[in-house]
């Protein structure tokens, strides 16, 4: 089967609100013969490019008639793949994920172990903010996200509600998770994490945790 081929079955696989860049088909062939394959998907309209190097199916959307676009978390992560960054939703883009505000924002935040970079996204905005490796590290993608919240809302903001919001959005498996994960973190938002989990002293290794 031809590299063409072996691309477009790829692509035909992925979920439709999939992106994607030349780097994730470089197991397949080499990067010329990849971004040309690309580049031929699209001007056939069976592709969309959503930024420089980026990619999507495309969709029409039976209502309106016009393109349907990817969501910004594809493009976000898809962008962490092509540069191999770490990154973690923030702000209030990390606040609607968790279903603690109903706000849609308008800028979509991440935190990332890269460099500050901004896009313009279809009309919205995706930023990267280069934070410390220890903020986003050694975490899964769901204490990440709880982590942030929680330093999104404020020491001072957060209220028993938004506790038992996070209760509410995480399994017994993620809780447990946060605990161990989370223990690095600064000592009221690890203080919250316990609230969360519902968990004791006995629980938590104290060997590990530290405050600061």
């Amino acid at each position: 089967m031809s590299v063409h081929r072996l691309i477009a079955k790829r692509i035909d696989s992925y979920r439709i609100d999939s992106v994607f860049s030349v780097q994730d088909f470089l197991d397949i062939g080499s990067y010329g013969t990849v971004k040309k394959s690309i580049q031929r998907m699209e001007k056939a309209d069976r592709l969309i490019r959503i930024l420089d190097g980026l990619y999507a199916k495309r969709r029409i959307s039976k209502l309106t008639g016009e393109i349907v676009y990817p969501s910004m978390t594809s493009v976000a992560y898809a962008l962490a793949r092509k540069f191999c960054w770490s990154i973690v939703p923030s702000g209030e883009h990390n606040l609607n994920i968790l279903r603690l505000s109903d706000q849609m924002p308008a800028t979509f935040e991440y935190l990332s172990d890269g460099p500050y970079r901004s896009y313009d996204v279809n009309e919205r905005t995706l930023t990267f903010k280069t934070t410390k490796s220890k903020d986003i590290k050694g975490m899964s993608q769901k204490t990440s996200l709880v982590v942030q919240a929680l330093k999104a809302i404020g020491k001072d903001a957060i209220t028993e509600d938004d506790i038992d919001r996070l209760k509410s959005v995480l399994s017994a498996e993620e809780k447990k998770a946060t605990l161990e994960e989370g223990m690095n973190a600064t000592s009221w938002v690890y203080e919250c994490l316990k609230k969360i989990g519902e968990a004791t002293n006995d629980q938590i290794p104290q060997q590990q945790y530290r405050r600061h």
